[in-house]
């Protein structure tokens, strides 16, 4: 039986009516807020002039005060990174913490200093990845995106665990390099582990001591202008400042 015209003219108006469509996710919208929420960025805040975390210590003057204060601004890739690392961590400390006896993940470090010469304290406080109390070794992984630039041992990355090594009156220390695209590890040293240095110490608690007095002098401090330390130069300084030829680059 064959189709009328009639019928067909239907059919294709049928066909042609437009359906809208619903509308999709805004999936870059959703995990930027998500990674928003999910950073603290109360963390390392120490608003006061005596207390620092390693991580702090080990940075130039200007950058540890806008961590110690809370001042950084990060955008939503930094964010990111900061939170695929978080994820590393939480996995490792699940997956390995138990299982080695007298060894400790996520273990809280907390020290007192005082300087002849300086009246009052200065207190380091923070927490060790990984703490071998049986072998006094003390690790700290670094999540890395890849192995590009990869030359340790970073300066930073060593001042952070000295200071994490003497506050937990450890002997050795290694820093584990891990891969987030594929968990390939590298250490630092390759085959072993390093000594404490006091001078190395000594030279973080001096730098503190400064910081210290430069900070209490400064008053009140609540934006990044009134941090009492110009940009010095490094890399993170070199991102801080809008200016790309100011100097700076990544050590990672």
């Amino acid at each position: 039986m064959s189709e009328s015209s009639d019928d067909l003219g239907d059919f294709e108006e049928f066909r042609t009516d437009e359906v809208s469509a619903p509308e999709p996710i805004d999936w870059e919208k959703q995990l930027a807020r998500t990674l928003a929420v999910a950073n603290d960025d109360d963390s390392h805040t120490e608003r006061n002039a005596v207390r620092f975390h390693p991580s702090q210590l080990a940075r130039c003057p200007r950058q540890a005060t806008i961590s110690k204060f809370g001042l950084e601004d990060h955008d939503t890739e930094t964010l990111g990174v900061f939170q695929i690392g978080t994820l590393v961590h939480e996995w490792l400390e699940a997956e390995l913490g138990g299982r080695f006896p007298g060894v400790h993940a996520e273990h809280p470090v907390q020290a007192e200093y005082r300087r002849p010469g300086n009246s009052g304290v200065v207190e380091v406080v923070g927490t060790a990845d990984v703490y071998d109390g049986h072998d006094g070794v003390v690790y700290d992984w670094k999540t890395r995106g890849g192995w590009h630039k990869f030359d340790p041992p970073s300066e930073r990355h060593l001042d952070q665990l000295t200071l994490y090594m003497d506050a937990l009156d450890a002997e050795a220390g290694q820093v584990v390099y891990i891969n987030k695209k594929n968990l390939e590890v590298r250490t630092w040293p390759e085959d072993g582990t390093f000594a404490f240095d006091p001078d190395r110490r000594d030279e973080l608690v001096k730098q503190a001591f400064e910081m210290r007095a430069a900070i209490k002098d400064a008053g009140a401090i609540e934006t990044v202008a009134d941090v009492p330390f110009e940009p010095c130069g490094c890399w993170l300084c070199g991102q801080e400042d809008p200016h790309p030829d100011a100097g700076g680059g990544s050590d990672e």
